[in-house]
């Protein structure tokens, strides 16, 4: 057999013991129902105008002028109150990510939590 045959087998075969995700996805129904319970929970960790507004924009893609408008805030105020709540947003998110690879835990402090976070 040509090296390059040779070559084509050995994929083949590694791919034959890769697992395919491909045959079973997830419903995009289910996987927004999913993702949207899950906002639902980290947005409820923000303070109540931080959530509306990051609801109204990123959500239901509201513009922040209009957010402003309707609410009676400034439009400064409205980007402040949004900055806030996607850095929140982004930090309870990565809080969430931190997960021990050994023990499933967050919080764990074995070794391989520490190399995890680094």
């Amino acid at each position: 057999m040509t090296e390059p045959a040779n070559a084509a087998s050995r994929g083949r075969a590694a791919a034959k013991e890769m697992p395919d995700h491909t045959t079973d996805p997830v419903p995009d129904e289910e996987l927004e129902a999913l993702i949207c319970g899950v906002l639902d929970v980290l947005l409820s960790t923000l303070p109540p105008k931080q959530a509306r507004i990051v609801r109204a924009v990123d959500l239901a893609g509201e513009l922040p002028a209009t957010v402003a408008e309707t609410s009676g805030l400034s439009p400064d105020l409205v980007a402040a109150q949004l900055a806030l709540g996607r850095q929140g947003l982004e930090e309870r998110i990565e809080e969430m990510c931190i997960i021990c690879p050994q023990h499933g835990l967050a919080g764990c402090d074995c070794q391989l939590m520490e190399t995890a976070e680094t």
